[in-house]
């Protein structure tokens, strides 16, 4: 059996989404304080970051 999880929630979340950025985190991790700023900084040379 094949599990949609996380996919599922993150497409429903695309569609109402009105921001310039849609970021996600899985649940079980812990983001460093600056990975939002960091992530942004680098759309300024890619067209999707991942890490």
């Amino acid at each position: 059996m094949t599990s949609s999880w996380p996919t599922t929630p993150r497409q429903k979340a695309k569609p109402p989404s009105t921001g310039d950025i849609l970021a996600f985190i899985d649940s079980d991790c812990r983001a460093e304080p600056a990975w939002l700023v960091e992530g942004d900084a680098a759309l300024d040379q890619w067209d999707f970051v991942g890490g």
